[in-house]
């Protein structure tokens, strides 16, 4: 249809009027023109029956439709319409459609594809980006990347702020995937670098982790390896310090497959398994999922082909099951890679038809190994013209995205075949590729490389010994242990024909061990002549042993899992694996997998077969189905409506008279599994009860030794006292009630709200309570709140998560979490500021709480016993302490008496501060003149216990040894000898302060530590510190 011919031929309302039903939604009513253009005459509508009957537009059921592509007539439109012509009528069609247009993606679609055709505000912004994440996700990347491209126009001359920054990074991020990998290095790596400082500087930290992920990409692709891995530690210490665990594991497979390209196998799947703990969970998108069947083909190339495949398998399962189509392909083409990599050149062939069932998701990188995958395909059936015709595809891959060309074995193997049958391309040969490879920095690609310029040479000047021992030394640095046992059985020949069969012996001992893993079917056959069936069995054996002679090493139970079910999968060729624990409820609990994604055993189908199989066990030892020709009692059928080809259940007695299940599905190849694998498998059974009753021994270890270690933080326990109840000293009747109600307090968990005057004892009678009780044997841990600042309360409290705040380096448990199965000491609750009362309310309440930085609850029994020098009630009643808190801590009250009201007690006091001190200082007082005890008798004692305590400790310092005075009673109030010092006009700060600095100065301000200040006022450093600075003390210079 020529619109331009036709657009010549209209007048200018015609004109105007198609513009109008050009820019309308695809299909659209009379009405609706008639309104938003306010005209509505016979001549308008005769126009758009002109529009009709030319086929520029078609009627339908009343609905007036497009014969065009929209995304063509944008284009004319802004060619050959004014700019403000189109902007009036653009803005009449959002005002329109905004309200009258039913809300859903529909909608936002075509209001975004109205603000492409004019100039985009801050506030329409958001359209544009929702749109093109829409697009997105449906797969329409062209027109995704159309509206990502127009958002990223506006910031041209807009710099991003608060309100539009996300738009700006989604912007950056959806384009860069949209553009399906086609733009070149040079574009890429400055635009992330760009979004990666404004994501810093206005604090988004996920998107910054997903930046510096793709940046790490570009930069690895460019050939800047280390700078990537920066980038990608970069990214977790901002999860880590942020708390973004859905970054998490994408980091490690981004690592993984930087690692990767540089042919680091082994490094890459360690970076991978430091994340796994037990259960493996694929991703929810398509990136992630992505990165996980990338691994599989890791795994592959290590030699573990039953894990590997049988993940890629699982993560083509989920991308299905989720619709997320392009995952699919791409694990579609890393299956085919692997089929092609162990020889199965009839499987490849299959999943490499299912890449081309969407075309549309195959992004260049996706072509470029596809393309590799086909042209081994081709070549390996003969079809020789279609292997070169891909092959020269490969060639002319674009080169500026920094996507390297795949050099798997099979890609020489193929390209020396074509050339050898004159299928010669100049821009990508056998030779400059073999060089490429050798002078780059893969491990992985020089050791193959190596290997094929020896058995490739024509000359044959090159040595071939040496050059087969250089692949091997790359080859073991690499981990692709496939390829490394092919150059070892190669050196064992090659040693053979000089004449040395011991070494070709040992060189094929090293080749089978490699292969070990793999079935028998898969092994070279010049390996099977020599090697017995039985080492494969040793070698699992040897791994078993080694597995539990390093338990102690094992951090946990689902660590350990992981080592069985590993070395499980690699005996057996399974491609699925799990263990399952049956709980106290007679249900089960999935805590262990391989290459099964829990969505896929919580599905109906597969978790109903599991619970029959399961209830089949409970009559039999175990459960052998080789495949469902055999299935037993369990309809075959109902077994693969449920994907299962093949399975081995056992059962494993586990702590706790619980049982465990080791279950095995799905052989390599669809293969049925032996019936001799199955006494090796009953001997793991058996060590998994071994090591997991073992590693529960030293994970209880452990704990005890973490909390005794975390007790000894905080333990409150004066020096010398082994009983707080006979420390309370006295005979008095205000002393023996007090200890009556102690120890009717103790027998219960009740909470305690302790009462009195500073300087009675309350956290002697908290410790006498805690010592009677059942949590004697649990820690004692106390908090001073108003020795605390209050912005830290909360962290000493609950605890902090590394990096929750400036200065947090590591991770904190607080003070509740310290305190489980014992007693927590809130000392000073009156002090506690008004906001955090709420806080403490809802954790007395739940008896859980939230590490700071942290979503994770955590549990904590403990007991609170509380204490206070001021009136609670009447707090309550000024608005300074919550009525709630209040009543919910005084469940039992307890007063301590002050001194001065129980006189009596104060020569078992005296006594019992000689002898404390006496002993000490070696000075053997045994004598206290009548005179000298009433002085003491007749003094008010405003510092209660604590003054007095004090007050004998500076007598028997001054006393001769045998004499002992209390002259000078003032001391304990002022620091001074002489009764003419004393300020009766003085206030309690004002002595407060002169006795903290006289004592400061005898101690030449040594706060802490022996003979310290805060020893000397029986305070801890950290309450000294605190006083000092309420009360302006400060060091002088």
């Amino acid at each position: 249809m020529d619109i331009k011919a036709q657009w010549q031929n209209m007048d200018s309302e015609s004109r105007n009027l198609f513009t109008f039903a050009a820019l309308m939604p695809s299909r659209f009513l009379y009405s609706e023109i008639d309104e938003i253009t306010e005209k509505k005459n016979l001549e308008h509508h005769a126009l758009i029956g002109n529009f009709l009957s030319s086929g520029l537009l078609n009627l339908d059921n009343n609905k007036i439709s497009h014969n065009f592509d929209t995304d063509d007539i944008s284009g004319f439109l802004l060619d050959y319409v004014p700019k403000k012509t189109i902007t009036g009528i653009v803005r009449k069609l959002i005002n329109y459609y905004e309200k009258n247009m039913p809300e859903g993606a529909e909608k936002e679609l075509y209001l975004a594809w109205l603000h492409l055709h004019t100039d985009i505000s801050e506030e329409h912004l958001k359209y544009i980006v929702e749109a093109a994440k829409i697009l997105s996700a449906s797969g329409d990347k062209k027109k995704a990347y159309r509206f990502f491209d127009r958002a990223l126009h506006f910031f041209i001359d807009n710099v991003p702020n608060r309100n539009t920054i996300d738009y700006y990074l989604e912007s950056v991020i959806g384009s860069l995937q949209a553009s399906r990998m086609m733009r070149p290095l040079k574009q890429v790596i400055p635009e992330l670098t760009g979004a990666w400082r404004q994501a810093k500087n206005f604090n988004r930290w996920e998107y910054l982790s997903k930046i510096n992920l793709r940046l790490a990409r570009a930069i690895a692709a460019s050939g800047q390896t280390q700078k990537a891995i920066d980038y990608i530690n970069k990214t977790l210490n901002i999860i880590e310090n942020q708390g973004i665990p859905s970054a998490r594991i994408l980091s490690a497979l981004c690592m993984a497959q930087i690692l990767f390209w540089k042919g680091r196998v082994t490094e890459a799947l360690q970076s991978y398994e430091k994340t796994i703990s037990g259960l493996e969970e694929f991703g929810e998108d398509t990136a992630t999922l992505m990165g996980d069947s990338y691994m599989g083909r890791i795994y592959v190339i290590n030699g573990r082909i039953a894990r590997g495949m049988g993940m890629i398998e699982a993560v083509y399962k989920k991308a299905v099951l989720l619709d997320l189509r392009e995952a699919a392909v791409f694990s579609s083409i890393l299956y085919t890679h692997s089929c092609i990599e162990i020889g199965n050149i009839d499987d490849a062939e299959k999943w490499i038809k299912r890449v081309f069932e969407f075309p549309d998701k195959i992004d260049n990188l996706m072509q470029l190994m596809a393309d590799t995958c086909n042209a081994c395909i081709y070549y390996e059936k003969g079809d020789f013209d279609s292997a070169f015709e891909c092959h020269r595809r490969i060639a002319n891959h674009p080169k500026d995205t920094g996507y390297p060309h795949i050099k798997s074995s099979w890609f020489f193997e193929y390209l020396y075949g074509l050339e050898s049958r004159g299928f010669y391309y100049e821009k990508l040969n056998f030779n400059d590729a073999i060089a490429e490879s050798i002078k780059g920095d893969n491990l992985y690609y020089k050791g193959i490389a190596y290997r094929q310029r020896a058995i490739r040479q024509k000359d044959k000047k090159l040595d071939m010994l040496s050059e087969l021992e250089k692949s091997e030394k790359w080859l073991e640095l690499s981990g692709a242990e496939i390829e490394l046992a092919k150059t070892r059985i190669m050196l064992g020949n090659e040693y053979l024909k000089r004449g040395d069969a011991a070494r070709k012996k040992e060189y094929m001992e090293k080749a089978w061990n490699l292969f070990a893993k793999v079935d028998h079917s898969y092994l070279p056959k010049e390996l099977m002549a020599i090697m017995p069936r039985e080492r494969k069995i040793e070698i699992m054996i040897d791994k078993i042993i080694r597995i539990n002679e390093s338990l102690e090493m094992i951090p946990d139970v689902p660590a350990f899992l992981d080592r069985v079910l590993d070395v499980a999968i690699d005996f057996s060729m399974a491609t699925q694996c799990i263990f399952l624990v049956s709980t106290s409820e007679n249900d089960i609990k999935l805590t262990a997998s391989r290459n099964l994604d829990t969505a896929f055993f919580e599905s109906d189908k597969f978790n109903s077969v599991i619970r029959l199989l399961i209830s089949e066990l409970k009559e039999k030892t175990e459960i052998f189905i080789p495949d469902t020709e055999k299935s037993g009692t369990v309809s075959s059928g109902y077994l693969k409506g449920a994907g299962i080809n093949s399975v081995i259940l056992m059962s494993v007695k586990m702590p706790e008279n619980k049982i465990g299940y080791i279950c095995l599905f799905n052989r390599l190849g669809g293969q049925p599994f032996p019936e001799n694998q199955l006494r090796y498998l009953r001997l793991l059974c058996n060590q998994i009860s071994v090591g997991v009753s073992n590693i529960r021994m030293f994970e209880e270890m452990r704990q005890l030794k973490t909390r005794f270690r975390d007790e000894a933080l905080f333990y409150k326990q004066e020096i010398g006292i082994s009983n707080p109840i006979e420390m309370i000293v006295g005979e008095s009747k205000a002393i023996k009630t007090l200890k009556n109600l102690i120890a009717q307090v103790a027998a219960t968990d009740s909470t305690v709200l302790i009462t009195g005057e500073t300087g009675v004892g309350k956290e002697l009678v908290a410790k006498a309570i805690h010592n009677l009780s059942e949590r004697k044997n649990g820690s004692f841990i106390s908090v001073n709140l108003a020795a605390l600042p209050s912005e830290l309360i909360i962290s000493e409290l609950f605890g902090h998560e590394k990096g929750a705040f400036t200065g947090a380096n590591e991770r904190k448990k607080g003070r509740f979490e310290i305190s489980h199965e014992g007693t927590i000491f809130l000392d000073e609750i009156g002090d506690l500021p008004l906001d955090l009362q709420v806080k403490l309310l809802r954790v007395l309440q739940r008896g859980s709480f939230e590490r700071l930085g942290s979503a994770t609850t955590i549990h904590s029994d403990f007991r609170v016993i509380s204490a206070t020098n001021k009136d609670l009630y009447e707090e309550t009643l000024k608005g300074k302490f919550r009525q709630d808190l209040y009543y919910r801590l005084v469940v039992f009250p307890v007063h301590v008496p002050p001194l001065r009201e129980r006189k009596e007690d104060i020569p078992m006091l005296v006594w019992h501060f000689i002898d404390k001190f006496a002993k000490k200082m070696s000075k053997p007082i045994k004598f206290i003149p009548k005179k000298e005890m009433e002085k003491l008798l007749t003094y008010d004692w405003p510092g209660n216990v604590r003054e007095l305590e004090h007050f004998v400790e500076r007598s028997v310092i001054l006393s001769d040894g045998r004499h002992i005075s209390f002259s000078g009673l003032h001391i304990s109030r002022t620091g001074t000898l002489t009764p003419d010092s004393y300020q009766l006009n003085a206030s309690l700060a004002e002595v407060e302060k002169d006795h903290i600095e006289r004592v400061l100065k005898s101690t030449y301000w040594k706060v802490s530590g022996p003979k310290g200040a805060a020893e000397i006022l029986g305070l801890k450093p950290t309450t000294l510190l605190f006083r000092m600075k309420k009360l302006g003390i400060k060091r002088p210079g």
